[in-house]
């Protein structure tokens, strides 16, 4: 009986396997005269359906190569081509090589339509072919992208997929640049590119795919041709003030290495603070515990205007870069990055500062000019393997970050002169490991990171430490470092539909700081000799904690349930004031993630989680440091405990559908945070302020509603979207003694549309802001009304190759009106390298506006900046796609 048992099972499992195997159809298309044929469309459906389930276009050498899920014996692959005849034909669906002969057909294009399908789904993953959202102005993938349904790109170059930043941005499934992809997109030719996949739900980590679930989104890159050499150079100068633009980015791919090295340099207004930032730390989302900030002082702050950079940035920066990924035939993958970024601002703005309080107002009237200097130096090395059979990944990195900031600050007519000085250094290495042991995986996981912050200097003079008083100079010394460190070990196994993963680990940090203020009036140190003005400080965490997680995973619906057990054990201590201070806790922080598809369109996801977080974890000295040249901050005694509850809830719907090119989603969220703590404010006559935490109870409410919609419409040449954001935020404030209730509202609305006429294309953006604050019981209350307009005119004369660009803002601010125009004269150069190069003009702020004003609004502060903007500025430049 058992023997008969096994037959009839091997039996079934021989003939239906194979229905659902994964096979592979490559080939090369050729001519009559043995050519290859490039740009030729290959498609796979299935045998009694239109649906596609495979899609590739031809490479340089007549190469393509369609991967696929059978589920039948054989499928239909045709081609299609304008000049060419169509071939069809019904094949066995195993792996194999086809060669396709094609004829030449003459087609009158006036008589017949070709109407290419521009999407293709496939599981989770959308393929977008590039040539339907492609215009011929464009130069870079970067253009093309935000076209997309669903996708937004951000002024830094941040991609968001449905609202969700995309995970990683990958070329041929390999991901060179991981979180500084702009440097690619903003370079890599469109034409280079044949199809853009959104890959939704996607598990990075191949052997971990049938154990877990995500809501991460990537995208990945399928290029023409299998080797590509390629790139961006640019060089352009004109006025004022010897204005230049330099860059020069050569990009290679092949299928076993990438590489990106870039050169760049301007005084345009273009700073890389926004494309190039520090370096963050790898994947924080794998630990416990993330690394807590060393409390240090900080200068200034420069206000940013939410115009580009280029209106009224006044800078000379240098940007350099390397970025090189190899892997082996055994699929080990090496890549190495090395970046140097400097980047020096010249700033200056004037504003009006009040306090609206519920018994008082106060209001400063400031003007600013500063000169702020910055460099950062990062280095990577790490070597990964990624298969569905074993999983690797060793990373060392290393960053200096030394930064200056010098300037004048006025207040009132009273004059400041200010000084800062910091060399911050970082290293940390990640190790992670994950392989099989029988029927079950385990992941070995391993964090060190040290971060070093010697030396910092910030000086005031004359300066002002305690409320009203003022002295000839404030100098704050400070040095801090931090060890942080992370070890667990990790049991997946699965069962049917069910799959299971256990954590178990611990994480250690240790925070020590040091640092004496200093004020002097007439040559005395008249803190000096207070202790209460020094810090030898010192914060150790450790945490033991077991985390199970419980996931079933169905077709179309997915339940995952966590609940993180973990002893806290908090020491705070003061080697200066002889005190200390211990705080241990056991805490249990379950959450639910729902999710379900519904149909081939809908999709619905509910989240609910219980979770703690450290208040002021910045906060821990005993005694006073000055934070920044207006806020002092003072700690007592310290309240005992640290931890504040966070409850969490959120539900999001989605729908795509390919076929009508229409995308939408919803999203709402609430958070009710739960303090044992609260930040005590007092504001003195001449605008300085203290902080100290006081130990009160109290809850803080926010709560968010988002929504998009897009649609395309290619048969009419129109593209559109509509973004809704929706905030809330409620709570307590202390401010100089009396607490009061706090609001604030926040409503967004961002409507785009796109329209390609034959020789014009129009894009237009209105934005809308609106924020309303209330501080007490009604007794202060305040509104911002923030609106713009943009739009931006293509003219593409192609007989004369001529692309003329005119680019407008209308922006109104609480009745404050600014109108800027840029223009851009691109003319291609076609009897030169295939029409790859182009010079023209680029012309910002052409009716040379002069200032523009910026409104910020807290629980009870309101400040409005007024910035000067860069005169007109008239830039000749040659650039150049290879």
């Amino acid at each position: 009986m058992k023997m008969r048992r096994l037959i009839i099972f091997l039996f079934c499992l021989t003939t239906f396997l194979p229905l659902f195997s994964q096979v592979i159809i490559e080939g090369k298309v050729k001519d009559v005269q043995n050519k290859p044929l490039s740009d030729i469309h290959v498609m796979v459906s299935m045998l009694h359906s239109d649906n596609i389930v495979g899609f590739d276009i031809t490479t340089d050498e007549g190469q393509f190569r369609i991967n696929l899920r059978c589920v039948g014996d054989s499928v239909r692959i045709k081609t299609s081509s304008v000049s060419h005849e169509d071939f069809k034909a019904t094949i066995e669906c195993k792996s194999k090589h086809l060669d396709i002969i094609l004829k030449e057909s003459v087609k009158d294009l006036k008589e017949i339509t070709v109407k290419a399908k521009h999407v293709i789904k496939k599981g989770d993953t959308l393929s977008y072919l590039v040539k339907p959202f492609a215009r011929e102005q464009d130069r870079t993938i970067n253009e093309v992208i935000r076209r997309i349904p669903g996708i937004e790109v951000e002024p830094s170059g941040k991609i968001l997929y449905e609202g969700t930043p995309i995970s990683n941005l990958y070329v041929e499934g390999m991901d060179l640049m991981e979180d500084r992809y702009s440097l690619l997109t903003d370079n890599l030719p469109y034409d280079k590119v044949s199809t853009v996949e959104v890959i939704t739900n996607h598990e990075p980590v191949k052997i971990l795919q049938k154990y877990s679930t995500s809501g991460k989104v990537a995208l990945n890159l399928r290029l023409r041709n299998k080797t590509t050499l390629t790139g961006n150079a640019e060089l352009a100068g004109g006025i004022p003030y010897f204005t230049h633009k330099v860059n020069l980015t050569p990009i290679l791919f092949q299928p076993t290495l990438q590489s990106l090295f870039s050169f760049q340099s301007n005084n345009s207004g273009e700073p890389f603070v926004e494309t190039f930032g520090p370096m963050l730390t790898y994947q924080p989302n794998l630990r416990f515990d993330d690394p807590v900030s060393i409390p240090s002082p900080s200068p200034r702050n420069i206000p940013v205007a939410d115009l580009p950079p280029k209106s009224y940035i006044d800078n000379s920066s240098l940007l350099t870069s390397a970025y090189i990924l190899t892997r082996s035939t055994n699929q080990w993958e090496w890549r190495t990055s090395i970046s140097y970024k400097n980047d020096k601002i010249d700033k200056n703005w004037s504003g009006r500062t009040s306090y609206l309080l519920p018994t008082d107002t106060l209001m400063f009237d400031e003007t600013s000019a500063f000169t702020s200097k910055s460099k950062i130096w990062t280095a990577e090395i790490n070597l990964r393997h990624n298969t569905e059979k074993y999983y690797a990944d060793n990373r060392l990195s290393f960053s200096l970050e030394p930064a200056k900031q010098s300037g004048i600050f006025t207040r009132n007519s009273f004059a400041y002169k200010e000084s800062f000085t910091e060399k911050p250094q970082k290293l940390d290495w990640n190790g992670r490991w994950i392989f099989p042991t029988r029927k079950k995986l385990i992941e070995v996981y391993s964090f060190i990171d040290y971060h070093y912050n010697p030396d910092l200097s910030l000086r005031t003079f004359p300066g002002y430490i305690h409320l009203n008083q003022t002295s000839d100079s404030v100098i704050q010394y400070f040095s801090g470092n931090r060890l942080a460190c992370e070890n667990y070990v990790s049991l997946y196994s699965s069962l049917k539909s069910f799959s299971l993963r256990m954590d178990a680990g611990f994480s250690y940090q240790r925070l020590h700081i040091e640092s004496n203020l200093h004020s002097y009036e007439a040559n005395f140190d008249f803190t000096g000799q207070d202790t209460n003005y020094w810090n030898d400080n010192v914060q150790k965490r450790f945490r033991i904690y077991f985390r199970p997680t419980l996931m079933k995973r169905t077709a179309t619906t997915t339940w995952n349930f966590q609940i993180p057990l973990s002893s806290l054990l908090l020491t705070e201590e003061s080697n200066i004031h002889m005190v200390s201070q211990n705080y241990a806790k056991i805490v249990a922080e379950p959450s639910l993630l729902y999710s379900k598809k519904i149909k081939n369109n809908w999709n619905v996801t509910a989240s609910a989680k219980r979770y703690y977080q450290y208040f002021a974890s910045s906060e821990i000295f005993y005694g006073y440091i000055l934070a920044s040249p207006d806020l002092l901050k003072k700690n007592e005694p310290l309240v005992s405990g640290r931890l504040y509850a966070v409850n969490h809830a959120n539900a999001t719907i989605k729908y795509n559908n390919i076929v009508t090119g229409f995308s939408a989603y919803g999203s709402v969220g609430y958070s009710l945070q739960q303090f044992d703590f609260l930040r005590s404010d007092s504001i003195g006559l001449n605008g300085s302020r203290i902080y100290t935490i006081k130990n009160y109870a109290n809850n803080r409410q926010l709560a968010s509603l988002r929504g998009s919609i897009s649609k395309s419409l290619p048969d009419v040449r129109t593209n559109f979207a509509i973004n809704l954001n929706l905030q809330s935020d409620k709570g307590k404030v202390l401010v100089n003694g009396e607490l009061n209730d706090s609001k604030t509202h926040y409503i967004t609305l961002n409507p785009t549309i796109y329209h390609y006429f034959s020789v014009f294309d129009l894009v237009y953006a209105f934005r809308w802001l609106n924020i309303d604050t209330e501080l007490g019981n009604s007794s202060q209350k305040q509104n911002s009304d923030w609106f713009r307009h943009e739009l931006s005119i293509t003219g593409n004369f192609s007989r004369k190759n001529l692309i003329v660009t005119a680019s407008f803002i209308y922006n109104d601010l609480n009745k404050n009106r600014i109108f800027l125009t840029d223009l851009s004269i691109r003319y291609k150069i076609k009897k030169i390298l295939s029409s790859k190069m182009e010079t023209g003009l680029l012309i910002n702020n052409l009716f040379d506006a002069g200032k523009y004003t910026y409104n910020q609004l807290g629980s009870y502060v309101n400040l409005v900046t007024e910035f000067p903007l860069r005169p007109f500025q008239c830039l000749l430049f040659v650039r150049f796609n290879y």
